[in-house]
């Protein structure tokens, strides 16, 4: 398809549902998912969180995945472009920014490394942008998301593809993708990290002069002060109850893993608590000594990690720019080994994410509360008053992969999450293994709308195999061994960035594999599915516009077998109620008995439910309550295809 036609199918249906504005009042109950006797089977669990970088930075071009072929790509609604057209001008970049040619009014996400050569490492010590809240919600842009490369940089748009991170790829792809995970905070380093560490931003708390709302990188004792000059923000340090003190009193043992360079990312180390820890006390122990990252690999390798591994990787293997990928690949590829390695790893799940864009681009804001019922999820923009209430997030997506022999080879999992879906994971699985706790800190709103990643397992299955992944080359050390990887990158480059291809064609920036990978969990917007069960799936007859039975293809790729989630409900990230659209029609939607309608209030709103642990979905029309299509199968399998 064109970008032409597939910008104008998009437009007329994203406007039509807009103006239609369906309700659906349904519950929001998880129902059934993995069970508690599945994840007692966990008896470990590792959380490593690396640096800066967004999810279409990564990830766009992967096959199966919400990436550069989304079907639900936001329209901005100033310049009626699906939001990859970025707009710009000469005359709208920040100072010192390349400029482009006269006649450029748009950038497309485009290739890092598009000049070839040596160009993957020249430019692993290369830079992004801004990942404050300032820029970043400029980004954002009320919803139209159109602001990455004048707000931002032109920089912001730039990708990688798998020949320049493969083993990202082999990580995410051997075993579970989420590719609606998203930053807790639409800003920096510290908010996402206190997030990941409390489940908070103290938005609430600052009611209560705990330290809160925690919005930049603040590490001096006092408070940030608002344009406005009354206003107060980021008051370190902090002083709500952290998620390993939950776990301290649960009786579950935890420990933070970390060398004297950890990149100052321990967020433990920001709070009251851990600072006043007495000496050899727990809280001192187990978050703030510096007992290193190779005893974690030991740890793993004897199978004595305790219940809760904390991982906090050193500078230069961070993946913040100029910090390269490489690097970071390297550390991941280190830690995936020990963990794959040890005769625990039988009951461990390793959870790798990063903490925030980083000033990378990505096109995908989640879904976000109403400001009428979810007070504490918005904040006075602290640098331009005249914005008034922000919200404070969930905001853009990032990488997210879970290793476990539950998880190997689960494709794609497509609820949204945010770094409070870690500590909703941990509630359950604590639970399941007769330790329960739930933080009191978490908002109302996230609790009852974020994932708890549990459908990303399928306890059903058991796989301890290993894939085959690329073998990454060292990372560099100085003489004294101390890692140096942007340094000798710099040293050797000059810190050059790779040029802006604004002349690029549609079809450069735009580009994304071939594929299709399974699907679990709630399904979310942003993908091309098939739907099938008992070597039949969901057909589109284009002469006849009505829905039949046919046998799938091997890989998926029929597109009369291909259509288009549109959510009756944006705003619920939970929400299981769908219509159905065949691929390549402009306005036509599924309704009862196979036929098709070109009214989007007279199509059917089907129900989706993964029935967890491999059981695949249930999909039911929501007025009849009968499944999308007889079958001799109680369930479907569902696809989502990259064609």
């Amino acid at each position: 398809m064109s970008i032409k036609s597939w910008k104008e199918l998009l437009f007329h249906v994203i406007l039509t549902i807009s103006v239609v504005g369906f309700v659906v009042a349904l519950p929001t109950s998880d129902n059934k998912r993995a069970s508690p006797d599945g994840l007692s089977k966990i008896k470990h669990v590792v959380l490593f969180m690396q640096e800066n970088r967004s999810f279409d930075h990564y990830f766009g071009t992967m096959a199966g995945v919400r990436g550069f072929n989304d079907p639900n790509v936001v329209i901005s609604s100033d310049t009626g472009k699906p939001s990859f057209y970025q707009p710009i001008s000469p005359t709208s970049l920040q100072v010192g920014e390349p400029l482009p040619p006269p006649a450029i009014n748009y950038l497309l996400p485009w290739y890092w490394n598009h000049e070839g050569g040596d160009s993957n490492d020249r430019y692993q010590c290369a830079l992004s942008g801004s990942n404050g809240w300032k820029e970043n919600h400029q980004a954002y842009n009320n919803g139209t998301i159109n602001r990455w490369a004048t707000k931002n940089t032109p920089y912001s748009m730039g990708y990688y593809k798998r020949a320049d991170i493969p083993y990202h790829f082999g990580l995410a792809e051997g075993w579970t993708v989420a590719d609606a995970y998203h930053e807790s905070v639409i800003a920096s380093t510290n908010p996402n990290r206190v997030s990941w560490a409390s489940a908070s931003l103290g938005v609430q708390q600052s009611r209560l002069g705990q330290g809160g709302p925690v919005l930049d990188n603040n590490e001096n004792e006092g408070c940030e002060t608002a344009l406005d000059g009354s206003t107060k923000y980021s008051c370190y340090p902090y002083k709500w109850k952290t998620v390993p003190e939950y776990l301290e009193e649960a009786g579950i043992s935890w420990q933070v893993y970390q060398d004297t360079d950890n990149f100052g990312d321990n967020p433990l180390a920001w709070f009251s608590n851990f600072q006043s820890a007495k000496a050899n006390s727990s809280l001192a122990n187990r978050g703030m000594s510096f007992i290193g990252l190779n005893k974690f690999y030991e740890d793993a390798k004897a199978g004595t990690l305790p219940s809760v591994s904390y991982v906090i990787g050193p500078t230069d293997l961070s993946e913040h720019p100029p910090y390269g990928p490489i690097d970071g690949a390297w550390l991941q590829q280190q830690v995936v080994d020990a963990v794959t390695s040890s005769p625990k790893y039988s009951e461990t799940a390793l959870l790798v994410s990063y903490d925030e864009t980083g000033g990378w681009a990505d096109h995908v804001m989640a879904p976000l509360p109403d400001k009428s019922t979810a007070s504490d999820e918005y904040f006075q923009d602290p640098y331009d008053p005249t914005l008034g209430q922000q919200p404070v997030g969930p905001g853009f997506r990032l990488p997210f992969y879970i290793i476990s022999p539950y998880t190997r080879n689960g494709g794609v999992f497509t609820e949204v999450a945010s770094h409070e879906s870690q500590t909703l994971f941990l509630e359950k699985w604590a639970s399941a293994n007769g330790k329960p706790f739930q933080t009191t800190q978490m908002t109302s709103w996230r609790r009852q709308h974020m994932s708890d990643l549990t459908r990303m397992f399928d306890f059903s299955s058991f796989d301890t195999s290993v894939p085959s992944l690329p073998t990454i080359r060292p990372a560099s050390k100085d003489s004294s061994g101390n890692y140096n990887g942007a340094s000798v990158c710099r040293a050797k480059y000059g810190g050059l960035q790779p040029s802006v291809p604004y002349t690029q064609k549609d079809s450069e920036g735009l580009t994304w594999e071939k594929g299709f990978k399974k699907m679990r969990g709630t399904p979310s917007e942003g993908h091309y599915i098939t739907i099938e069960t008992s070597n039949q799936a969901l057909t589109f007859d284009s002469t006849s516009k009505v829905t039949t039975l046919t046998p799938p293809t091997v890989d998926h790729s029929s597109p009369q077998q291909r259509f288009i989630l549109h959510s009756t409900q944006r705003q619920d990230p939970k929400n299981p109620a769908f219509l159905l659209q065949p691929f390549n029609t402009s306005s036509l939607y599924l309704s009862q008995g196979g036929s098709t309608t070109t009214d989007p209030s007279r199509a059917s709103i089907y129900l989706f439910q993964d029935l967890g642990d491999g059981a695949g979905y249930s999909i039911v029309e929501s007025k009849s309550g009968d499944p999308i299509f007889s079958s001799s199968s109680p369930s479907f399998s569902i696809f989502s295809v990259s064609y």
